[in-house]
């Protein structure tokens, strides 16, 4: 039996003989990476692995390695059409070359990677993820939230140097009604691998402070579509879906929606863009307040005329209803008159006296019924008076207000700080981009007026 044994190197030579026979081209071969691992010879050497559809076990494992020389090429390559360099996770469809070495055993020598695969796996995993949380009904959960009506306390996920967030805090400040909004900024990092993990901290750290925020915004600049894969992610859109306040998005781009910005209360192009929103809904809120409050004069004034109006008839009134109640009482007291005459004179005068009693009573009770309704009219025409002067005063109170902001907003005000305003062809310019080299420009001054000639343009 010993006699018939091979070696290992000797079954090693003839399995190496046996590939190079039988996969002696080049093949297009799909694999995830499980590791990845850039030597100091700039040498790329992969831990490629397949998992079964349904379950997270490896079904299949090999080797890559990509030489450097190939390796600088298809690096950058990659990153120009995904925006995002290799990394573990990543499903790729590469071109490779099989050989089998007696000491190292099977490696795949990588040729080429077609980054559209890349891609295509990734909107396939964002339909999954989406198909996963209508399943759950978390899909619209924070869609169906509430929005507050005046969302001046703002939670901002973002990080902290993105030219994004400085865009939307200004925007903010800037905002032409002078509204005050408080920002929180909850920094984050917005794209890589710890992009996931690190929006989720930022959510979860606002949750544990919940009762001092309106709404969450999410926002950064703008990027490649690879760039922007952490937005589609499950466990982050899953925590944005079931967040029990409005959260906005405005991620800066223009193509698809991510996931996140799908399961979003509202989602936008951009960080100025947000923030344009949140302004325009505390400015829908002053409107509805001038509104309710023109409503509420209007109805003061028709008030205060039915009650003026009604005092007039009361006053109009008040002598005839004395003089219907001291004839009535003066009929009464003939009566009495009449059944004392027929009387006894034994009676005569006790009822002389009860009569007396009587018309005393009467002309009090008349009094007292007079100086009642006096004073009673007396109360109602303070109370108007009061009533009346308090509206007015509050009224003219917020008229001036309006005229100190329409002051401050007088454009000769702002030119008198020292700002100016520049025309190129009786058109205000914004940006340089609009203005040509040996084009004349006018800059208005708080006084007078300077032409100038464009030389150059520094953008």
């Amino acid at each position: 039996m010993s006699g018939q044994a091979l070696s290992l190197y000797e079954i090693n030579t003839l399995i190496k003989e046996v590939l190079e026979y039988s996969f002696n081209e080049t093949y297009w071969i799909k694999a995830e990476i499980a590791r990845i691992n850039e030597n100091y010879s700039g040498h790329c050497y992969l831990e490629l692995v397949e998992k079964a559809e349904f379950a997270d076990q490896v079904i299949a494992q090999g080797r890559g390695i990509i030489w450097n020389n190939i390796y600088r090429q298809l690096k950058k390559y990659f990153f120009l059409n995904t925006g995002k360099e290799l990394s573990p996770g990543m499903k790729i469809l590469f071109k490779a070359r099989i050989e089998y070495h007696v000491v190292y055993g099977l490696s795949f020598y990588i040729l080429d990677i077609d980054p559209s695969y890349t891609i295509g796996d990734m909107l396939l995993q964002k339909k999954q993820v989406i198909e996963k949380l209508k399943y759950e009904g978390v899909f619209d959960m924070n869609k169906e939230l509430p929005f507050p009506i005046v969302p001046q306390r703002i939670a901002v996920i973002s990080s902290e140097t993105a030219a994004g967030y400085g865009d939307f805090i200004a925007h903010l400040k800037e905002n032409p009604y002078n509204y005050i909004f408080y920002t929180t900024l909850f920094p984050s990092v917005m794209q890589g691998e710890k992009a996931e993990p690190s929006i989720v901290a930022a959510l979860e750290n606002i949750f544990k402070k919940l009762n001092h925020f309106d709404v969450v915004v999410i926002i950064r600049g703008g990027g490649g579509q690879v760039d922007l894969s952490c937005f589609d992610s499950y466990i982050l859109a899953n925590h944005v879906a079931q967040f029990p306040i409005p959260v906005l998005t405005g991620i800066g781009h223009d193509q698809d929606d991510s996931v996140v910005d799908m399961v979003a209360h509202t989602r936008l192009k951009t960080p100025t863009a947000v923030a344009d929103f949140i302004i325009e809904k505390v400015k829908d809120y002053e409107t509805t307040i001038d509104q309710l409050s023109q409503i509420a004069i209007s109805r003061t004034y028709e008030i205060i005329s039915s009650q003026s109006n009604y005092l007039e008839s009361l006053y109009t009134r008040l002598p005839l209803i004395i003089n219907n109640v001291y004839s009535q009482n003066m009929n009464y007291l003939k009566e009495i008159v009449q059944r004392t005459i027929k009387s006894k004179n034994y009676y005569l005068n006790a009822e002389n006296q009860k009569i007396i009693y009587l018309l005393n009573y009467l002309k009090i009770r008349i009094e007292q019924f007079i100086q009642t309704k006096e004073k009673g009219l007396e109360y109602i025409k303070q109370d108007l008076t009061k009533a009346m002067e308090s509206f007015l005063q509050h009224h003219m109170q917020k008229l001036a207000m309006y005229e100190q902001v329409a002051q401050l907003s007088d454009p000769a005000n702002i030119l008198k700080k020292g700002f100016s305003i520049t025309l190129v062809n009786d058109t205000v310019l914004h940006d340089s981009k609009h203005v040509k080299e040996g084009e004349e420009m006018v800059t208005i001054l708080y006084k007078g007026k300077v032409k100038s000639i464009v030389k150059n343009k520094i953008l």
